[in-house]
């Protein structure tokens, strides 16, 4: 692959041989793509920056004989401040390990770069960094195309307004409290948490300034089992950062 000058976020980078490495972005042009970077671990390398999880950075490709390879980049924003904090490292690694399992090699999807830089500057700015991450990983699944049903049942589809339903994962999302079966994954939901998720996954119809969102202690357990209940039987993939992240937020919580 060759072609114009592009941006990217790096995603994983995997070492090849000594001194070079595998490095993963996905790009606002492009996918994802992986490309082959020469010497990067070197302490002179002028790559060295932007092979970094989380980095923001122009990026040129040349043509190689199995892969594309790096030939410039720039550094366009380090997230330096997921670095600094736990949670913020396991929410953004999290993130972005999601982003990469889901979607293949050189296939563009429409707004999911956006939605990832908006999303790790929301992680490094906010407050408390959840809120962000259960409402990107609920735009995620919406790009790849399994928005989940918020507004209405999705067994009868009857409107449900703000009162307690629950959220069952393999129907697609809200169904009325009297229409689960009992056999079904479902996790239970108050007003409340219906207001977080309709909030959560369309925040700029809402005026939802993630930056700003707190999270009460009481819905943090049923909107994180919501969400990742539902990106797991959509996405069909579990992550190894998963358990770092759910290791922190229980660490988090018992501390507080």
């Amino acid at each position: 692959m060759s072609g114009g000058i592009v941006e990217g976020i790096c995603l994983r980078r995997t070492a090849y041989g000594e001194h070079d490495a595998v490095v993963t972005w996905f790009c606002d042009e492009l996918g994802k793509r992986s490309a082959m970077v020469r010497g990067v671990t070197r302490p002179t390398s002028q790559h060295l920056a932007a092979c970094q999880l989380f980095v923001q950075a122009r990026l040129l490709f040349s043509a190689g004989k199995r892969l594309p390879v790096l030939t410039q980049s720039e550094v366009l924003e380090s997230h330096y401040g997921l670095r600094a904090d736990l949670l913020r490292t396991a929410c953004a690694t999290y993130a972005v390990e999601l982003l990469d399992r889901a979607v293949e090699e050189a296939e563009p999807l429409d707004g999911a770069y956006d939605l990832l830089r908006s999303t790790l500057g929301h992680l490094v700015a906010a407050a408390e960094p959840e809120p962000a991450l259960l409402s990107y990983e609920l735009r995620l699944v919406t790009l790849l195309g399994y928005q989940p049903v918020l507004d209405r049942c999705a067994r009868c589809g009857d409107l449900i307004r703000e009162t307690r339903a629950w959220f069952v994962p393999p129907v697609g999302g809200l169904v009325h409290w009297n229409e689960a079966a009992p056999s079904e994954p479902a996790v239970a939901v108050d007003p409340r948490a219906v207001k977080a998720l309709r909030r959560l996954i369309d925040p700029q119809t809402y005026g939802l300034d993630l930056r700003l969102a707190h999270l009460p202690a009481e819905l943090a357990g049923p909107l994180r089992a919501a969400v990742r209940a539902f990106t797991q039987e959509h996405l069909e993939t579990n992550p190894k950062s998963l358990r770092f992240l759910e290791q922190v937020l229980h660490d988090t919580d018992a501390a507080d």
